[in-house]
């Protein structure tokens, strides 16, 4: 059945429909949009299909590593102590022989609902993703409705534009899939060249895909070199 659902890219109506329960960042507050995490509960076969292409995409990139070395979020094997443990010892690093250390830091609020569906299908693409997967995740992306669930009882249903639902299982693979983009390009700046988009096998300029994604504005500072410092750049999903 799975199967079929993605040669056809055809998904059951419940597959498209889920319920937002607004979860309070500090409970001591109220759920507003800042402090408030969208979880959304969704039907349970679309778990299932979501597992099982990641356990594939998963399983094909211990194979093959196709995402830049420095991303170490969501993927088996690594997590977030070693990044830290790196940036503590380069701190500690700069101090003993005095020398300038340049650390990045960004805070991404409501990272998730900020994907665009075109920005992700392309990251998708430029990491080899198969375009029956990849159609599978724009119907969801493009076809799915949801309901808020409020101490009033449910709201009005309303189409997704935009974003990568809370709670989906191939939602934090296909946020860092599009933050690549973006680090395998600061990464290549690191090491003192200048990529091109083309070159990295992006069909934009790097400063328009962050304007029209409305992600990442300050990346449009192209001309800014860290060329012969140590930059850190983490990413840390509010």
């Amino acid at each position: 059945m799975f199967n079929r659902m993605l040669r056809e890219n055809v998904l059951p109506s419940d597959f498209l429909t889920g319920m937002v329960f607004p979860i309070p960042k500090d409970p001591l507050l109220p759920a507003t949009g800042n402090n408030a995490r969208p979880l959304t509960m969704l039907e349970t076969g679309l778990k299932l299909l979501t597992s099982c292409i990641m356990n594939r995409i998963q399983d094909s990139m211990t194979r093959t590593p196709v995402l830049c070395p420095t991303q170490s979020a969501f993927l088996p094997g690594s997590n977030i102590r070693d990044l830290t443990r790196l940036v503590e010892t380069a701190q500690k690093s700069a101090r003993d022989e005095k020398r300038e250390l340049h650390m990045g830091f960004l805070d991404l609020k409501q990272a998730f609902e900020r994907v665009e569906p075109w920005a992700s299908d392309l990251a998708l693409e430029r990491l080899g993703i198969p375009a029956s997967v990849r159609d599978i995740f724009n119907t969801l992306d493009t076809s799915s409705s949801r309901r808020l669930a409020t101490r009033d009882g449910l709201s009005d249903e309303w189409r997704l534009e935009c974003g990568v639902p809370q709670g989906e299982v191939a939602s934090p693979f296909r946020f860092i899939a599009l933050m690549d983009m973006l680090a395998a390009w600061l990464q290549i700046r690191c090491e003192g060249h200048n990529p091109t988009g083309a070159k990295m096998g992006f069909p934009f300029k790097l400063a328009d895909f962050t304007r029209r994604s409305k992600i990442l504005p300050w990346a449009t500072h192209e001309q800014r070199t860290v060329r012969g410092h140590s930059f850190f750049f983490a990413t840390i999903s509010a």
